[in-house]
């Protein structure tokens, strides 16, 4: 006999951020991704996703050569294994 259907879980901009860039608070990182990958079904919209392409972008851009963190190109992975992605129009 199963359990009921887990409830969707809607991950916003600030938790992919820390999950993905590990230098300002190590705690926070661990805690973001823990929070993502237990969560059998997350969301995730169109503005969490640009927000958070801007933010590696300028995180990329301003890290120094040899400088250590997460890889920016991590988001992808994240985002196809673990959201389902939804357009406005299904909200409704």
């Amino acid at each position: 006999m199963s359990g009921p259907e887990p409830e969707p879980c809607f991950i916003d901009t600030n938790i992919w951020l820390y999950a993905l860039i590990e230098d300002d608070d190590p705690g926070k990182s661990a805690r973001a991704k823990l929070l993502i990958e237990t969560r059998s079904a997350v969301i995730v919209s169109m503005q969490v996703i640009n927000e958070v392409c801007v933010n590696l972008i300028e995180s990329a851009l301003t890290l120094q050569p040899g400088a250590e963190g997460s890889s920016p190109s991590l988001l992808l992975s994240l985002l196809v294994d673990q959201c389902l992605l939804l357009h406005p129009d299904q909200l409704a």
